[in-house]
């Protein structure tokens, strides 16, 4: 949400400033390191897991093949690609590989793996103790699945191309039970 700012419009950074630059203008780390216990109010202050900030090497994915996944009781019960804003024809016609892919992925390696029965697969940061949460994956080349990060369901989560009507979640005060 920060690309904006940058003179490449990228998230490319060759200095430090331009990490800094980036951190600052971002919305996103800004609640993440901030606000992201706001709206839980059944977690003690005591219990709540400090924020880490963990800068990865930058990659150019592809959006397209970018996803969220959403899993409730340890299944999967939505994907829904991530950017939502465009249509990508690549996509078509490899729906059920790619869910394939996905599923395998979520059977073979995330499976019970994580104590929250509720989750939904996106991008790997700090997994909350919420009781339900977004997993975004990446899919490459030879439909091999990555995971990019892990958030809760809460306030800002989007449930992209689905409403959270149709999500089997029961959702009070912006969070997922």
């Amino acid at each position: 949400d920060a690309t904006w700012v940058s003179t490449t419009q990228t998230l490319v950074c060759t200095t430090p400033g331009e990490v800094f630059l980036l951190l600052k203008s971002s919305d996103r780390a800004a609640f993440d390191l901030n606000d992201v216990w706001e709206g839980i109010q059944d977690t003690p202050a005591a219990d709540r897991v400090r924020p880490v900030l963990v800068l990865r090497e930058y990659f150019d994915l592809q959006p397209w093949r970018e996803f969220r996944c959403f899993v409730k009781n340890h299944k999967v019960i939505g994907i829904s690609q991530r950017e939502v804003a465009e249509y990508f024809s690549e996509l078509q016609g490899m729906e059920d590989e790619f869910a394939d892919a996905i599923l395998t992925f979520h059977e073979d390696v995330i499976g019970n793996t994580f104590a929250l029965a509720d989750c939904v697969m996106s991008s790997l940061r700090l997994c909350v103790a919420a009781c339900a949460d977004v997993m975004d994956v990446y899919v490459n080349k030879k439909m091999k699945v990555y995971i990019v990060d892990f958030n809760p369901i809460a306030g800002t989560t989007q449930p992209l191309l689905f409403s959270w009507e149709e999500l089997p979640y029961s959702i009070s005060n912006g969070n997922a039970h």
